[in-house]
């Protein structure tokens, strides 16, 4: 065993405690969005949602054929790197996180899709019905609470509405809907860079890397 093993397990009860705070403590599935609060990054970002949203759209067909492919290795590497990060540091040791477990079922699902690739279709149309469904009640929960603050909600219910709507059709009748959600998924991508890009320049961080960059301007004339 190489010795850079050894120094990976803490050898007293107060340095495992320390370990066990650095942990990650993510949910089953993150649900959280990442808020940029560099303007300069979320416009990288948004340019990268924009080229894959187009793929989708332009390409539908051809990513249709590979998705089995693309998603089962995507999901499978996914997994090892969550088992792997568990396992580093000490997650497994602790009751109220699942970065372990997300890790195993993220993987076990990446290879049952590679496994199946002839026919994985309504395997991944179960599995993007279920994270619709998910996503769909917790963007309704979000509108319902916007809504009951007297607050702007109207975009959140329509969104959760339409999420939970393409859950329910990828559950009826995944074989159909696998092709169709890939043309929305296109969609959805750029929708979500430029709610990053203007997300990121309503954050104070942003305000001050706009006017950081207006005095360089201001200097350099």
């Amino acid at each position: 065993m190489p010795s850079h093993w050894h120094r990976r397990w803490p050898e007293t009860k107060k340095e495992m405690n320390e370990l066990l705070q650095k942990a990650p403590v993510p949910k089953a599935r993150n649900h959280s969005r990442h808020r940029f609060t560099s303007i300069r990054a979320a416009r990288i970002f948004a340019a990268a949602q924009a080229v894959l949203g187009a793929a989708c759209m332009l390409f539908t067909q051809q990513i249709h054929a590979l998705l089995p492919y693309i998603l089962g290795s995507v999901m499978a590497l996914s997994g090892i790197c969550d088992i792997y990060r568990g396992i580093v540091t000490g997650e497994f040791r602790r009751s109220d996180t699942k970065l372990t477990s997300h890790g195993i079922s993220i993987l076990l699902l990446g290879w049952v899709i590679l496994y199946s690739r002839e026919h994985a279709d309504s395997i991944i149309g179960a599995i993007w019905g279920v994270i619709g469904l998910t996503k769909g009640t917790e963007t309704l929960n979000r509108a319902i609470c916007k809504g009951s603050a007297k607050e702007p909600f109207a975009g959140e219910l329509i969104h959760g509405s339409i999420e939970l709507v393409l859950g329910i059709l990828l559950l009826a009748d995944p074989l159909t809907a696998v092709g169709h959600h890939l043309f929305l998924l296109g969609i959805e991508l750029i929708a979500v860079g430029i709610q990053a890009v203007k997300e990121a320049k309503k954050s104070p961080a942003a305000g001050e890397e706009t006017a950081s960059l207006e005095n360089q301007a201001g200097q350099a004339d």
